[in-house]
């Protein structure tokens, strides 16, 4: 899929020293489709399947490195900023797919660094992380939407749950 090498692309962005031994944990509840809260204590049911993939944790070498504020966000392909909203931690910024026309890649929990409109390169700047709440650590929650997503009347987390021009879909393979 178009996003195999976007973890990688994350990594490159906010560490000095890139080491091709670097790679993402996912844990539990950090994957499309999963029903447990990877973040609660007590691994608590979510109310709907988790609709997209949390990055939190990776390796660099042999030291672990966590997600955390100032991390930079960096475009996963080439396309148009279409939308940002509010989401329960920060900002969502959607974005369309330049090589997929009925993709749209959102990244969320983050404070962006584009506005709508803004035409972005795969590996540009798009959002830092900036805030966790309560329990919620710090991550990036990357959703894929795919179908007739211009169809949505506005680009919101509320109104794509509610539409069937698109659904969500796993992000990777």
């Amino acid at each position: 899929m178009f996003l195999e090498y976007y973890g990688e692309l994350l990594i490159k962005a906010n560490v000095s020293t890139f080491e091709e031994e670097s790679c993402w944990i996912f844990d539990g509840g950090m994957g499309f489709g999963d029903a447990i809260m990877w973040w609660s204590p007590r691994r608590r049911k979510r109310r709907l399947p988790h609709e997209g993939l949390d990055f939190v944790r990776f390796t660099l070498g042999q030291k672990t490195q966590d997600v955390s504020v100032g991390f930079l966000v960096v475009a996963p392909v080439s396309g148009i900023v279409e939308g940002i909203c509010d989401d329960f931690l920060d900002k969502t910024v959607w974005l369309s797919c330049e090589k997929k026309s009925d993709c749209l890649v959102l990244l969320s929990h983050l404070h962006p660094l584009v506005v709508s409109g803004q035409y972005v390169i795969c590996g540009d700047p798009v959002g830092i992380i900036m805030y966790a709440e309560g329990s919620v650590p710090c991550h990036l929650h990357l959703s894929v939407l795919e179908g007739q997503w211009r169809l949505i009347r506005v680009l919101t987390w509320d109104e794509i749950q509610q539409q069937t021009h698109a659904r969500l879909v796993k992000p990777f393979l």
